[in-house]
């Protein structure tokens, strides 16, 4: 419980890059071994206003929409490590670059259980940051990158329905350009229905601001040195066993050097 109340003091009053939504929170628990689990989804973004590098709220004179489409994947070795995959194709639409598309960095991660029981656990994770192609306006940096995360987890019971809360805390670090970025979130999920639950979650990314300038980037989206507080609200329905359906929507709720805006997401899950 105090490893709990600590990471709730360094993540909630941050409340953290979601330039679009994603219907995935990266859990501490890991499942039995040869348990294969699957997310796909599609969310929609748009925005006309930015904050600027002091944090101001302006318009941008530049229409923008994301669109894209999202895939993730974990498959658990034994009851102690677990191999995850996510990757994320994007259509993006703005009045000054025009239209451009293509996959942004993939992730490749391992995450491995320190300590946990049926209740909770504490993880590690590591992510290799893969680019997919060349830099390219407001679709991705280009550059590899990693990132070390710690995971807390926690089932609650109350009114006699089952809970759960997700925490994270980690450093990203990028191989040119970029600034390192501070990352963490918190999510916390009730069983609402028999077969359907609700999750609220906030996400905070913070830019340390030790990136270099680079041409290419826009103002909306992948400034180098950027800030960026958002929440996101979802509902699962699960009809039959192993097999989910989620649909959400998200919000920016402060930033620097990068959109307003907000939008929504839908996808599906299964496992097996």
């Amino acid at each position: 419980m105090i490893l709990l109340k600590l990471l709730m003091l360094i993540a909630v009053p941050f409340l953290l890059r979601a330039a679009d939504g994603e219907p995935h929170h990266t859990t501490a628990f890991i499942s039995p071994p040869g348990t294969f689990e699957s997310i796909a989804a599609y969310s929609f973004y748009k925005t006309d206003h930015f904050w600027n590098k002091n944090g101001r709220r302006l318009p941008s004179y530049n229409h923008f929409e994301l669109s894209s489409a999202y895939l993730y994947s974990e498959y658990a070795l034994n009851f102690c490590n677990s191999f995850t995959f996510n990757g994320r194709y994007d259509s993006i639409d703005e009045t000054l670059n025009g239209h451009h598309q293509g996959f942004e960095e993939i992730e490749f991660g391992w995450k491995h259980l320190l300590l946990g029981d049926d209740k909770r656990a504490f993880t590690t994770q590591f992510l290799a940051i893969i680019p997919g192609g060349k830099t390219k306006t407001s679709l991705r940096y280009g550059e590899c990158g990693v990132q070390f995360n710690l995971l807390y987890s926690e089932i609650f019971s109350v009114f006699k329905k089952c809970g759960w809360c997700d925490f994270a805390l980690g450093y990203r670090y990028y191989q040119h350009f970029p600034s390192d970025q501070i990352r963490a979130s918190a999510a916390i999920g009730y069983d609402i229905l028999p077969k359907g639950l609700i999750i609220l979650s906030t996400q905070i990314e913070y830019g340390l601001y030790n990136g270099g300038r680079h041409h290419h980037i826009s103002n909306i989206r992948l400034n180098p040195n950027y800030r960026l507080i958002s929440i996101q609200m979802e509902g699962v329905i699960t009809p039959i066993q192993h097999f989910s359906a989620i649909l959400g929507a998200f919000s920016h709720l402060w930033g620097r050097n990068v959109g307003v805006g907000g939008g929504i997401f839908g996808g599906v899950r299964f496992d097996y």
